[in-house]
Parts: structure tokens; C-alpha cells; sequence
């Protein structure tokens, strides 16, 4: 999909210097193709993408899970998961979920993986890289956010990060990560489909 200038400067009310320098950083991250003399486009997400996304991710989040169970302050985990628990609540009641909630639950989500998960590791290599990794991972989750069974696998997880139990708290991390590269490859599957 080719991305259009005019009305990224309209809607951001800036000149196309920065945008463009923004459009070259996603470039990098190889979200963004750049075509020269043509312009830029959306790069494709392929189910390659996703199970190599979601297999690093489970290799750094679970590495930096090891630092975190053991750095990571009981008390904010307890109130995370108090947090966690009320999203979940809410999302028992409102269906459709509101605007606000759905918000509030891909903000926990983030919180989780970043600040927790990886932002305990002090390895600058490792954060930086994750970055680069959590732009395709903010991608996917816009496409297969799974509200409900995500936050009881955010609970879950954080759970035996209290008790502290490493290995079911790995384990439980694991299977969130999967589930969610499964969703992800089945949400492609379908929207190849509709484009048949």
C-alpha cells in the first residue's frame, strides 16, 4: 500500500521533511519499503514475519523474564495484577468493549512486556533491538489483539512471576507468545483469503 505524503503533512500539519525522516526510521525497521523515485509503501506482513518475530520475542522476553522474576518488585507486580483483574472484570460486562477499555487493555499489555518483561534486563542491545522488534509487534497487535485471553494470560503470568515460580511463569509466557503468533497467522490467513 503506498503511503501518501499529502496527507500525512495535512494530517500531522508539518512540512515533508519530517515525515519523511520518520517514514526512513521505519524504513530501517523494514516496516516501510522505500521505492526510489516512486515513493514509500507499506511493507507486506508475511506469516514468515510473524513466526520470526514471535520466535525472537520469546527468546529475549523469556531471557529477560529470568532477570525480572528476580528484580522485579512484589508489590508492583500485586498491583499490576489488581490492575489486570479490573480489565478483565470490565471486559466480562461490556461487549462490545468501549474505545476507552480496549485502549486501557492494549496499555497494560505494552506495560507488561516492556517495562516488566525486558525493561528490567540493562543490557542497552537487547532494549534497543526490542524496539525494533516492538514495532512490528504493535503492528500485529492491532490485528490480532485478543482482549479477553490475553489479559487472563497477562494474569497468569504475572501471577507466578508473585509466587515467584520461574518456570511456570516461562512456561505460561510461552504459551501466551504462541497463541498470540497463532492468532496473528490465522488473522492472515483470512485477510489473504478476502483478498481472493
Amino acid at each position: 500500500m503506498r503511503i501518501n505524503l499529502d496527507k500525512l503533512k495535512e494530517e500531522f500539519s508539518v512540512s515533508t521533511a519530517p515525515i519523511r525522516e520518520a517514514l526512513q526510521r521505519l524504513a530501517k525497521d523494514n516496516i516501510i519499503i522505500v521505492k526510489p523515485r516512486i515513493g514509500f509503501n507499506v511493507a507486506s506482513l508475511t506469516k514468515e514475519d510473524v513466526e520470526n518475530v514471535f520466535e525472537t520475542r520469546k527468546l529475549l522476553e523469556s531471557y529477560c523474564l529470568r532477570i525480572s522474576i528476580k528484580t522485579e518488585d512484589k508489590e508492583s507486580l500485586i498491583s499490576i495484577r489488581a490492575t489486570m483483574l479490573g480489565l478483565k472484570k470490565q471486559l466480562e460486562t461490556e461487549d462490545p468493549p468501549s474505545e476507552e477499555l480496549v485502549k486501557e487493555c492494549i496499555e497494560i499489555d505494552d506495560f507488561l512486556h516492556r517495562n516488566i518483561l525486558i525493561g528490567n534486563c540493562s543490557n542497552k542491545f537487547i532494549l534497543n533491538f526490542y524496539d525494533t522488534l516492538d514495532n512490528f509487534s504493535s503492528i500485529i497487535r492491532h490485528f490480532s489483539f485478543r482482549l479477553k485471553e490475553d489479559i487472563a494470560q497477562h494474569i497468569a503470568i504475572v501471577e507466578a512471576m508473585i509466587e515467584p515460580d520461574l518456570a511456570k511463569a516461562e512456561e505460561r509466557l510461552i504459551t501466551h507468545l504462541d497463541r498470540a503468533k497463532m492468532a496473528t497467522i490465522d488473522w492472515i490467513s483470512r485477510a489473504s483469503l478476502k483478498k481472493e
